[in-house]
């Protein structure tokens, strides 16, 4: 049917569809693209990773990290709160195979994460 003699109601609607089934396919496509992408630059990550390794790498003798944390109960922080942060740093250190030990943990006189959520969102431009 030309459409001189399509109405307008009709050349509308397959207008709409037309456009709405190529963005969806293009979508369609660059999600193919991008899982396709992740899974050869993860393969490739894999392969420089064992490449990069020794066969047999040396033990690494880790320290308790309990010992390493000193006292800061004259600063209100709980003992729990302590062991919670020297098993973090030491889980990190038997991950990375870095030794790092927890010398002092201090609290911080800056405003909480609640409250620089709420300061920016209210301070945001539009």
């Amino acid at each position: 049917m030309p459409v001189t003699q399509m109405s307008t109601a009709t050349l509308t609607a397959s207008i709409i569809v037309v456009g709405l089934v190529v963005v969806f396919l293009v979508l369609i496509l660059l999600a193919v693209l991008i899982r396709v992408l992740g899974q050869l630059f993860g393969r490739v990550a894999k392969l420089e990773d064992s490449a990069g390794q020794d066969k047999n790498p040396a033990p690494v003798a880790h320290a308790p990290a309990a010992a390493a944390v000193a006292p800061s109960a004259a600063q209100g922080i709980d003992d729990e709160v302590l062991a919670v942060i020297a098993a973090a740093v030491a889980a990190y250190s038997a991950q990375t195979g870095v030794q790092y030990a927890v010398r002092r943990v201090t609290r911080s006189k800056a405003r909480s994460s609640w409250g620089l959520a709420g300061l920016r969102q209210n301070t945001n431009p539009f």
